[in-house]
């Protein structure tokens, strides 16, 4: 059977297709070399979702040098900075990059850090591609610093997204849908028709780069050659060529990753362009289980809050499963008020009033914006239902136990601008996928729970089942606080 990504197919047939993983564990090893290679891993992420397959990161929300020197000097592998660029126009998302990328270049300077770049993209390929990767290169150059190559990652293990034969695959149960034939595909603003990384690259870079200038390190070097083999290929980058690491496990990555330590320590340097699971690799930060209830560091408060923002299909099915739940108490944010000058403030008003009652009254609240895939990718109402968020979240005077946002936009118009947090703390994963950040002590509700919860990722009753488990931590919190439960 080919595997072309013209048509979907099994995915017991592909795996089938290639050669066995490579016989070593890597993980010890490279942890090791990490460590003392020194070098921090920035990550510029599009959304504030990256944190999907990690624990233990800063994650920023702003990029002064008061803001990246504490990070940059710290003991930690890596951090975040949400640029949020997948939320803007092309020319915002370039004049971002840029900003950032100064600023990064300044204070590594200042204070002698070496470090890598790396733009974390949503895995199903959306985003301002080349123009936010040209405008970082282009800064970072002119501060001394070359790249011999660019390495394109788009493997989301949690997320069902592989990557073999260079074609993007969507895991669906045992069907693999080539990427450009979903949902994700259609994106008004992002939208593509290559499943093949290749000519994905080609069709971003419209013909500048063609497929066949694309390096691709393949399943058969992965995974026969192992990490010399790698280092092999990635000798041949020269003037920032695109490279594709096609990986369907995680010791796919620990081979490709070791592959580029030995590259990188023959003088080669790279930027980078992934999903979130090359990031748990390359940072070295071992794994860790699904938070426990005692692992969100809750507080005596009122009920919880679930903000569903994301309108792509899978977030409306999962509200639809939510809202369903149990004394748990919808209110709908009717995006057609906020969008009408003459209505959006008695809109918000309502919306804040019910909340407050509820959360007085101790329920848990799913708050949602009325749904219109019309509205699907349209920056500009995007930009407007984001505004009416942050109104209403620095409006909020009543501190919830926890917040969800389903959404990346929704997450950050919620921390950064509606919550006042600059830097919080990325704990681990409520689910595969879902990540969870604390909110760091200069926001307006310090050491909140706040679970960023992806739009395109989780099954239908994903939401919910976040839902209960954070009901159930709240639970055992009041239990402990009455002498009833030790732990």
């Amino acid at each position: 059977m080919p595997f072309t990504g013209t048509h979907t197919v099994s995915k017991t047939a592909l795996l089938r297709a290639l050669p066995p993983e490579w016989f070593l564990d890597l993980s010890d090893s490279l942890r090791q070399r990490i460590q003392q290679a020194n070098r921090k891993l920035i990550v510029f992420d599009d959304d504030p979702t990256g944190a999907q397959a990690l624990h233990s990161a800063y994650v920023l929300t702003r990029w002064t040098s008061d803001d990246l020197i504490p990070a940059l000097t710290d003991s930690n592998p890596l951090f975040f900075i949400v640029s949020n660029t997948r939320s803007m126009s092309r020319e915002e998302a370039i004049g971002t990059n840029r900003e950032i990328a100064t600023a990064i270049a300044t204070a590594a300077n200042a204070c002698g850090i070496d470090f890598d770049v790396l733009i974390r993209g949503d895995s199903t390929l959306r985003g301002h591609f080349p123009h936010e990767r040209n405008a970082i290169q282009e800064v970072l150059q002119s501060h001394n610093h070359t790249f011999d190559g660019t390495i394109l990652c788009p493997f989301f293990l949690e997320g069902g997204r592989l990557t073999a034969f260079d074609v993007q695959w969507v895991a669906e149960g045992d069907r693999l849908i080539p990427a450009g034939q979903t949902e994700y595909a259609q994106d008004r603003t992002f939208g593509y028709t290559a499943s093949n990384l290749c000519d994905w690259v080609a069709e971003k870079t419209g013909g500048h780069i063609k497929a066949s200038d694309v390096l691709s390190l393949s399943l058969d070097v992965i995974r026969c050659e192992g990490p010399d083999g790698v280092q092999r290929i990635l000798s041949q980058a020269k003037n920032g060529r695109m490279i594709i690491v096609n990986a369907v496990t995680y010791r796919d990555l620990q081979v490709a990753v070791a592959g580029l330590l030995k590259a990188q320590d023959h003088g080669q340097r790279f930027l980078f362009r992934t999903a979130a699971s090359f990031l748990k690799i390359r940072s070295g930060i071992p794994d860790r289980e699904l938070l426990r209830h005692q692992d969100f560091g809750m507080t005596e408060g009122r009920g919880g809050l679930t903000i569903v923002g994301s309108y792509v299909q899978k977030s409306t099915d999962q509200l639809q499963v939510a809202r369903e739940l149990t004394g748990v108490v919808s209110i709908e944010l009717t995006v057609e008020k906020i969008l009408t000058p003459a209505t959006s403030c008695e809109e918000i008003h309502r919306v804040v009033a019910a909340i407050h009652h509820a959360l007085q009254a101790n329920q848990d609240i799913i708050l949602f914006t009325s749904r219109n895939k019309d509205w699907a990718g349209n920056l500009e109402i995007g930009k407007q239902i984001g505004q009416a968020l942050i109104t209403l979240m620095s409006t909020l005077t009543e501190r919830p136990q926890y917040v969800i946002a389903k959404g990346g936009n929704t997450a950050l118009s919620v921390v950064r601008d509606g919550l006042n947090a600059r830097q919080s703390w990325a704990i681990g994963q409520i689910l595969p996928g879902v990540p969870v950040w604390r909110l760091g002590a200069e926001s307006r509700f310090p050491d909140l729970p706040m679970v960023v919860f992806p739009g395109n990722v989780g099954q239908p009753n994903s939401l919910a089942e976040a839902i209960e488990h954070l009901r159930a931590a709240s639970r055992h919190l009041n239990a402990s606080s009455r002498g009833l439960d030790s732990g």
